[in-house]
This record gives C-alpha cells, sequence and structure tokens, in this order.
C-alpha cells in the first residue's frame, strides 16, 4: 500500500522506496525524516491507487495478539485521515506487562476500549539441531505460548490466533492450558 516507508529509530533513519532498484529491500539512508528520541516511527507514504479508506480496513483488523510475541514492541499507535468529514481514526494498541507472566493487551479506537485480554505466557528454551548448516551459530530457540484468561485467571476456550513470529490467521484451534 505504501511507495515509500520511511524509518527512524535511535540514530538511524533510512526509507525503503518501491520505484528505486530492489527498493523494498535495500535501506536508502534518509536524513531528512525527524528522529524521534525513546521511539521508532514509521511514516507511510500510500500508494496514489490506495486509498485511505482501504488502509483503515487493514488497521482495524490488526490484533492486539501481534504484541504477545514481539519482544520489545509495548505499543502501536495509527492516526489515519480518510475523507470521511466526521473524524479520522485513531487505533492505538498496548501490552501492558503484569508481573511475572502476566500481559494484558487492551485496544483503544477513537478513544473507545474496543479490545481488553489477560495472557499468561509461557516460555520455553529448546536446544536447536546443531547439525543444521543455516544455523550454526545459533544453539537454542525460545518458544512462548501465550493462553488467554479471564479476571479470576480462568481459561478462556475460544478460537485463537496462530503465530509465527507475526499473526497468520485463524485455523479454528481452541485452546485452553492446564496450569499447575
Amino acid at each position: 500500500m505504501a511507495d515509500i516507508v520511511h524509518i527512524s529509530s535511535r540514530g538511524y533513519t533510512f526509507k525503503f522506496d518501491k520505484h528505486a532498484v530492489l527498493g523494498m529491500i535495500t535501506p536508502i539512508w534518509d536524513p531528512g525524516f525527524c528522529v524521534e528520541p525513546g521511539w521508532t516511527v514509521f511514516r507511510l507514504q500510500l500508494s496514489v491507487s490506495e486509498s485511505g479508506e482501504a488502509l483503515s480496513k487493514l488497521l482495524t483488523e490488526i490484533q492486539p495478539s501481534a504484541l504477545l510475541f514481539l519482544r520489545q514492541l509495548r505499543s502501536l499507535e495509527f492516526h489515519v485521515a480518510t475523507s470521511n468529514r466526521y473524524r479520522p481514526l485513531d487505533v492505538k494498541i498496548q501490552r501492558i506487562d503484569g508481573g511475572g507472566n502476566i500481559v494484558s493487551l487492551v485496544r483503544h479506537e477513537n478513544d473507545t476500549k474496543t479490545f481488553s485480554q489477560k495472557f499468561i505466557l509461557l516460555k520455553y528454551t529448546a536446544p536447536t539441531y546443531q547439525e543444521e548448516e543455516l544455523r550454526i551459530e545459533s544453539h537454542e530457540s525460545e518458544v512462548v505460548l501465550a493462553f488467554p484468561v479471564d479476571d479470576n485467571s480462568e481459561p478462556v476456550i475460544a478460537e485463537q490466533e496462530v503465530h509465527a513470529f507475526m499473526p497468520l490467521r485463524r485455523y479454528g484451534f481452541n485452546v485452553s492450558a492446564c496450569l499447575f
């Protein structure tokens, strides 16, 4: 949907330009994009052929569970001006670490809470297969499972998203945990 993606993080500012050779693969240094200390910022320059309404639809489909498995990302904020004359779409998704292995996810759209869920995270460090040539320097992998619970820490049995670094799609799995 974007022709150009500007990224600033710490002292680095670069862009990906769809019209350049290998443009969405090779970063291009971009000192003209301001750095916001303490933040990583992505600015999308939408393709002329794409509409704000299409982007708004995609943003409303981003699941808060995407933040469960990203190690450093704690919140996402989107401000989308559309041709809708009433008001733009503002979306904020937050991950709130509750101590121990409890994580809460909250989503607001235009200052209205539309999602709130607690999860219990279980982590396991698994040794990797040492004979794999592509992973010679990797000796272990972390496996993280997240189980939704209610306010009484009882399991919530419902269809859940399947993730592999990022959400894939719903497969109809009803997942429950038995915690000891």
